[in-house]
């Protein structure tokens, strides 16, 4: 969320419309979503495949909220 109320506040000083920068970002998070929940369903069970997959799924989480994973 504050990731978006930024871009918004960034669309708005630059003149651009604001609820078209966030319906993008939506969309582009929703892609992002399908396709890992996508990757996610053919994991193989081979060793460590799956855990590392949801290690850097975690990663990418912590990094998108701002989150130090210290």
């Amino acid at each position: 969320m504050h990731q978006l109320w930024q871009a918004i506040s960034r669309a708005e000083k630059l003149g651009l419309d604001p609820f078209h920068v966030m319906v993008q970002r939506l969309r582009s998070q929703i892609a992002e979503r399908r396709q890992e929940l996508y990757i996610g369903q053919r994991l193989q069970p081979e060793p460590g495949l799956a855990e590392d997959f949801l290690r850097r799924r975690i990663e990418r989480m912590g990094a998108s909220l701002g989150v130090d994973s210290a």
